[in-house]
């Protein structure tokens, strides 16, 4: 099965393809003081127009052939690049068998084992889209949704879950309600079949008579512009929307992520396993093939998820695999620092972790600092990839206490009211536009219209102020598009309250955000009843649940007789309904109901 040797070597400074340095890839701050907060990442080394595959070819063909990419302990799985190689073309061979042109959608579901990795690899090498949706709560209002990328094949693992299974079982039925025209048939991974279902096995045996010579023609018609993956994004209305990434965009965040950690060390990098994480997941097994001399990935195990109770395994995972970076989220950072059982592994190994998807106090980012040295902070969105901290150039303060500054070739400003750049140091709107940003909403040409713009600027919608370095430092979310973050997902308040006002029994409803490091803001809904309406707070949490995916319904629910207001025109006491919520939280923490 490919299984081979971690190359231990420290020649980290030379890319797979292109043999140029580690530093010369980087850009720096800006040398010579800012006025404007405008900043250009300018950078020697330039994008590349290769091709994800073209990428791995390559690698693979340098790499010694026992030179392991990926580990995944879960299934006692390591898989080397010749063997990645070889099972993407052969998995290709079947995909044109089975009748997939370019465009079609792939999609995976419970697929947490190596073969996503081959699976990834030979979707986009003949210009299919990969689409990994992590199925979010209730999986059973979810799952549906996915369908709308109107997959031509589906590869259901494993790991799938129950309640999605029994939907992929009626998919398999011609006439189910929530199957799409075009899904062409659904191959079971597992090693028993069901009936209706394509079992593993015979599908790769179906493309044996598709010529080598077939599979070069096809892939020489894939243009690195066009969609790769599919991304699933809540959007700033919290409606699910999905989000296009090209091989351009994948090939050149592979070569620049992580080049602001310049110790080139040998790297054991751990990533969510692709059931519960669909971003990280994919990069680092692009990122692979580039950094295959000092880095190999680790598939952490899929117990390690958004409702987990025990952080135990992830620690177990740290030690066993000795996991130099890991790419998650920060509440699990420091639900692993607050665990009671820290000291019964040695994580010493870790060196670093991603600080993103939420915000987090400054004492909590000291702590993973002091743990982790070589902690970086990255900002972005599932749109737009747009600054990191670099352990090189910038200052143990804007390590801290900012954002970063631009990733290389990107642009990054700061704007007034009336889109002017605003000079150093004045607080407005974060813009950004680059590479880094992405291709397209799924079908959805309006809204991509909508938000990229005539100039490709996206605002981010977040308040910041940039420095004269071109360091970014954020403050919030602009006023009218508040968000809140609760474990990475976002939460937003106007759906809750259209929700909250459905209800026959709810006069009136607001919603705030407490602050939590350990999974982000405690999102809590206070309601006003009707009146001589009696209302309880089980049964507006119910009434959410009904209507809401698990991670769009908040945290704490509190019915009051009547909201506190203050002031001539009577508006709601904010303050007050923040320590209120502040003193019940104390006496009523709901964690638990997350470590589903």
């Amino acid at each position: 099965m490919g299984i081979g040797n971690i190359n231990k070597s420290m020649d980290g400074n030379f890319d797979t393809n292109e043999g140029a340095s580690v530093i010369s890839r980087e850009c720096t701050p800006a040398e010579h003081p800012l006025t404007q907060s405008y900043y250009h990442g300018i950078c020697p080394s330039p994008l590349t127009n290769q091709s994800l595959f073209a990428g791995l070819e390559a690698a693979a063909k340098e790499a010694p052939s026992d030179q392991v990419a990926l580990k995944v302990p879960e299934f006692r799985q390591e898989y080397t690049l010749k063997y990645i190689l070889e099972r993407a073309n052969t998995i290709a061979k079947s995909l044109v068998e089975i009748g997939l042109k370019r465009g079609d959608v792939v999609m995976l579901n419970g697929v947490g084992d190596g073969e996503y990795i081959t699976l990834y690899y030979a979707t986009v090498s003949l210009g299919l889209q990969f689409y990994v949706p992590t199925m979010r709560y209730p999986f059973e209002k979810f799952f549906p949704v996915s369908l709308k990328t109107n997959p031509s094949v589906i590869f259901v693992g494993s790991l799938v879950i129950p309640e999605v299974k029994v939907l992929l079982n009626d998919l398999v039925v011609k006439n189910s309600d929530i199957r799409p025209s075009s899904l062409i048939g659904v191959v079971s991974l597992e090693g028993k079949c069901d009936f209706g279902y394509i079992s593993y096995a015979d599908f790769l045996v179906s493309g044996v008579a598709v010529l080598d010579e077939t599979l070069s023609t096809l892939r020489s018609l894939v243009s690195c512009e066009e969609s790769a993956i599919i991304l699933t994004t809540s959007g700033t209305t919290g409606d699910v929307k999905f989000v296009c990434r090209n091989q351009f965009y994948m090939v050149n965040f592979a070569r620049f992520y992580n080049r602001r950690n310049p110790r080139n060390l040998p790297e054991v990098a751990g990533v969510r396993n692709p059931v519960t994480d669909d971003a990280m997941c994919v990069i680092k097994c692009t990122e692979v093939v580039y950094k295959w001399r000092t880095m190999h990935v680790v598939f952490v195990p899929s117990d390690v998820d958004f409702y987990m109770s025990d952080i135990s395994c992830l620690m177990r995972c740290i030690e066993q695999e000795r996991l130099t970076w890991y790419s998650g989220y920060p509440y699990e950072i420091i639900k692993m620092l607050d665990a009671p059982d820290l000291n019964r592994y040695d994580i010493s190994s870790l060196r670093a972790v991603v600080v993103t998807g939420q915000s987090v106090s400054s004492s909590n980012l000291n702590r993973i600092c002091e743990h982790f040295p070589d902690t970086m902070i990255a900002y972005g969105s599932t749109e737009v990839q747009a600054t990191m901290t670099s352990k090189l150039y910038s200052t143990p303060e804007q390590q801290r206490n900012s954002v970063g500054f631009p990733l290389p070739h990107m642009e990054l400003k700061i704007v007034g009211k009336c889109g002017e750049t605003l000079a150093v140091d004045e607080i407005g709107e974060v813009c950004v536009r680059g590479w880094a940003s992405f291709l397209c909403y799924f079908n959805d040409p309006a809204t991509t219209a909508a938000v990229k713009g005539n100039s490709n600027w996206i605002q981010m919608g977040d308040v910041g102020v940039m420095d004269k370095t071109g360091h970014v430092k954020l403050l919030g979310r602009m006023a009218e598009c508040v968000t809140f973050k609760h474990m990475g997902e976002k939460v937003f308040p106007q759906l809750i309250l259209d929700t909250a006002r459905s209800h026959p029994k709810v006069k009136t409803a607001i919603v705030i955000g407490i602050p939590d490091d350990r999974l982000g803001d405690d999102v809590c809904l206070f309601v006003e009843p009707t009146e001589a309406a009696i209302l309880t707070e089980e049964e507006i949490e119910s009434y959410f649940y009904a209507k809401l995916m698990f991670l769009q319904c908040p945290l704490y629910y509190f019915v009051l007789e009547k909201l506190p207001r203050i002031g001539a025109r009577l508006k709601v006491h904010i303050a007050k309904l923040r320590e209120i919520a502040t003193e019940r939280i104390a006496t009523n923490n709901k964690e638990g109901q997350w470590n589903r």
